[in-house]
């Protein structure tokens, strides 16, 4: 059950996200300021990474699995909303998808070797 937590609290992290960033990007190109490709991108990234990092702290061994695996819900998740949303899946969105699945396995690789180790 323990492992059910940590997931579900980055997932939580990660739908949250999804709500927050878009609306603040919106925001952006409500100011007339323009967000580039590769700008969402490095955000999307750097978001996957720290949840990564999250969840690799928490995890005993094997980051890489578990960041493999919370990556791979999250990709579920954005597959989803982008076919309720009418998105078509083309080559870009793919290799969007596997720089998200690198950045979320490299911050839990990452998470779990600089976890506090509890000297006695």
């Amino acid at each position: 059950m323990n492992t059910f937590y940590k997931y579900l609290k980055s997932l939580i992290i990660f739908m949250s996200s999804i709500i927050i960033i878009p609306f603040f990007l919106s925001l952006f190109n409500l100011l007339k300021l323009e967000t580039n490709k590769i700008m969402i991108i490095i955000i999307g990234s750097i978001l996957m990474f720290i949840i990564g990092f999250i969840l690799g702290r928490k995890s005993n061994s094997k980051g890489y699995l578990n960041g493999l695996l919370l990556s791979v819900i999250c990709i579920f998740i954005l597959v989803i909303l982008s076919l309720i949303f009418r998105f078509s899946l083309n080559i870009n969105t793919l290799i969007y998808y596997v720089i998200l699945v690198i950045s979320t396995v490299f911050g839990s690789m990452l998470g779990i070797n600089k976890k506090v180790k509890n000297k006695v």
